[in-house]
């Protein structure tokens, strides 16, 4: 189906069957000579005019298509539905049907795929090459799905989302993590927030609707994020330095779509294998839409006059030990609840290296 999904991308047009957050989530089925049809509520974090919403929509119109008309969708979108915080919680309890889940949201519960996998410097050299070792390990562990149904929820597809690197609203000479200690550095995840105190950083959590306001005013003068959100927040236009850090990036965080359990497990056969591979096609294009938009956005950045700093791979060792203590702790925390975390860790690097 990806093939036909990708395909019917160049012909398709967007459908008025999606309807932007408006009217009640009734997701009553209803009865058409083709079958039931399936009314669908689609949780998005992200505004209606953000790229990765639009994918959504392009792939739920796709979806209705090749159901045969099946399938539709309500999307909601900048979190009009469901807080981003409450998100997991409102998927098992079907408050919403499907949702895009950030992956720090849904640490707590589904720990491998968005805390082990989703560590700082896992060795990720490229974007395509972090969603094929994902794509294996939830292959070869089943626990990786398992802890989502235990948790209410189906997995339909995620992407790794852009590399984190730091951005400066200064001229800077950065080198080393020994350069940024004491200094205040913008932070969206735990996992940042660790990984800066560690350097001697003060890590300093910002959001993204206040990443503008927090760059402009001088309340942090640099921040550790992906390309592609600073772009969409207008905060590029702030970045004098920009430091690239490896092939990989401090990070890459995992997008993650889910169902609620019970509703996608209601849904005749043919159309769950139409929303998995609709998905799967849909978080295809997204990340390289991503990687598309990263290298204009560089491009950008030299156009604006922003320097330019690029820590080569051989150089990344200072960087990279200030995360093993949070390799070995979560391996740890994750192996004690009875997880192979070790295993799963150790396949990880085997698979990166081969890229």
């Amino acid at each position: 189906m990806k093939k036909r999904l990708l395909a019917m991308t160049l012909i398709c047009t967007f459908a008025v069957t999606i309807f932007a957050g408006c009217g009640s989530n009734d997701n009553s089925n209803k009865e058409t000579d083709n079958g039931t049809v399936y009314t669908l509520s689609v949780a998005l974090t992200q505004p209606a005019e953000a790229f990765a919403s639009k994918i959504v929509e392009e792939y739920c119109n796709l979806i209705t298509e090749e159901s045969g008309g099946r399938l539709v969708f309500d999307i909601y979108y900048s979190g009009s539905l469901v807080a981003v915080t409450d998100i997991a919680t409102a998927l098992r309890d079907g408050y919403a049907d499907i949702g895009f889940i950030p992956g720090n949201i849904i640490a707590d519960y589904c720990p491998i795929t968005a805390k082990l996998l989703a560590m700082p410097f896992m060795g990720y050299p490229s974007t395509e090459a972090a969603v094929e070792i994902y794509d294996t390990i939830r292959n070869e562990y089943e626990e990786v799905d398992n802890e989502y149904i235990e948790n209410g929820i189906q997995l339909l597809d995620l992407y790794v989302m852009g590399r984190n690197d730091i951005y400066f609203t200064e001229e800077t000479t950065l080198e080393s993590p020994d350069d940024l200690e004491g200094v205040k550095v913008g932070v969206a995840s735990s996992f940042m927030t660790t990984y800066f105190q560690n350097i001697g950083a003060t890590p300093v959590y910002v959001t993204n609707a206040d990443m503008y306001t927090s760059l402009d005013s001088g309340v942090i003068p640099c921040i550790a994020q992906h390309l592609s959100l600073m772009s969409s927040t207008s905060s590029i236009e702030l970045v004098k330095t920009a430091v690239f850090i490896g092939d990989q990036g401090l990070l890459r965080d995992p997008g993650i779509f889910g169902m609620n359990y019970e509703k996608y497990t209601s849904l005749p056969a043919d159309l769950q294998a139409i929303l998995m591979e609709g998905f799967d096609s849909l978080c295809e294009e997204t990340w390289k839409t991503d990687d598309e938009m990263r290298e204009t956005l560089v491009d950008t950045l030299e156009e604006n006059n922003a320097s330019l700093i690029y820590i080569s791979e051989e150089d990344i060792g200072p960087w990279k030990e200030s995360a093993l203590s949070i390799h070995e702790e979560v391996i740890s925390e994750l192996t004690s609840e009875g997880i192979p975390a070790q295993e799963i860790y150790d396949r990880v690097n085997e698979l990166a290296e081969k890229y």
